[in-house]
């Protein structure tokens, strides 16, 4: 009993060194990014070189192409919809529970974003994190987000460590450097891997996670009471979000928002009701 209580002290002490290293290393490669990547030098979208000063470092053109999701929005998951959507909610969110509080999305993935994310998450250049938490802090901030500490959603060590980075934890530590939040990566970990998400269908996606992530002792200290603000490149089904916003919240996390660079537009209809049935299921959810 007492070699298993030592070592869970040992594991936590340990967790808590890694947790000060990293934000140490935060801090580093943030000056580091500014010195080997200065931004306003080329546009981040077609690569052309941009005068000093333009927003997001996108030139002129990219800039009015880039499809902003600033129209009609799904009130849970902020998934950009058709105008002609006859309610306030996604066919996604209409018929399930979520366990995150509300989701807020920048861009819809179209053309120009998917060029601009392939190149962050697979092209080695992470240093449009940059541009890309400035697109989310300018986001969050015209909504009003008030949030505590931002948690980047987990990539799998080995896959991490394949890739070189990831994108969602250099998107967190921008966006902490602009919110002045703390940016924490040693409270949530992914500790199985799984096979790629987008040819899964609904139910494949759910069964795909279980059992591959895990709260920390930090972050089950750290989580009581917090609004917290998880990050991420991409929004689809959510269903990632889920699963790490559930955790968290069974850990006494007050207020999970899920902010993405992107999300796709909704495809999902609504299902078919009678009239008096409709305003029924608009009470439900």
């Amino acid at each position: 009993m007492q070699n298993r209580s030592a070592e869970k002290t040992e594991r936590e002490a340990e967790e808590k060194r890694k947790g000060n290293l990293f934000r140490l290393l935060q801090k580093t490669a943030a000056l580091l990014a500014d010195a080997v990547f200065p931004p306003d030098i080329y546009c981040i979208a077609c690569g052309r070189p941009i005068p000093a000063g333009e927003v997001y470092s996108l030139c002129s053109e990219c800039l009015q192409v880039i499809l902003w999701a600033n129209g009609k929005l799904c009130r849970i998951c902020g998934k950009p919809l058709e105008d002609w959507y006859p309610r306030d909610i996604c066919g996604e969110c209409a018929n399930r529970e979520r366990s995150f509080d509300r989701g807020i999305t920048c861009v819809q993935y179209g053309t120009a974003e998917r060029q601009i994310l392939r190149d962050f998450k697979y092209r080695g250049k992470s240093w449009l994190a940059r541009e890309l938490a400035e697109i989310i802090y300018d986001k969050i901030s015209a909504v009003g987000l008030e949030f505590d500490i931002i948690i980047p959603v987990p990539m799998y060590a080995a896959k991490e460590k394949e890739r070189g980075y990831n994108q969602a934890a250099l998107l967190g530590m921008f966006l902490g450097r602009l919110s002045e939040r703390e940016c924490r990566r040693d409270c949530l970990l992914r500790i199985r891997d799984t096979v790629p998400m987008n040819k899964l269908g609904a139910r494949e996606r759910r069964k795909n996670l279980d059992g591959a992530f895990r709260v920390t002792a930090e972050g089950r200290r750290i989580f009581p009471g917090k609004r917290i603000l998880l990050i991420d490149d991409i929004y689809t089904t959510g269903t990632t979000a889920e699963h790490c916003s559930a955790l968290m919240k069974a850990c006494g996390a007050l207020d999970v928002t899920v902010a993405t660079v992107a999300s796709g537009r909704n495809q999902r209809k609504l299902p078919q009701v009678q009239i008096g049935e409709a305003d029924q299921q608009e009470r439900e959810i």
